[in-house]
């Protein structure tokens, strides 16, 4: 094959992220400091949701080194 698709691993930071947008967005509504508060958990969520694993950057190596 010339093209391998790779999925990631289940991870509760999607869920996490959405919570905290919603938080956000709700927030935001009732006040305005709401968007400074709530940033802080989307970019937490965010960063370990895109933070890359170490399992998987072995497996993506171990791809890109088979013929």
């Amino acid at each position: 094959m010339s093209h391998r698709q790779h999925f990631p691993n289940s991870s509760p930071w999607p869920f996490l992220a959405a919570v905290a947008t919603t938080a956000l967005f709700v927030g935001v509504v009732f006040t305005p400091w709401a968007a400074v508060w709530f940033a802080v958990p989307v970019a937490i969520a965010l960063t370990g949701w895109f933070w890359p694993k170490r399992d998987e950057v072995a497996k993506a190596l171990a791809l890109e080194k088979s013929p």
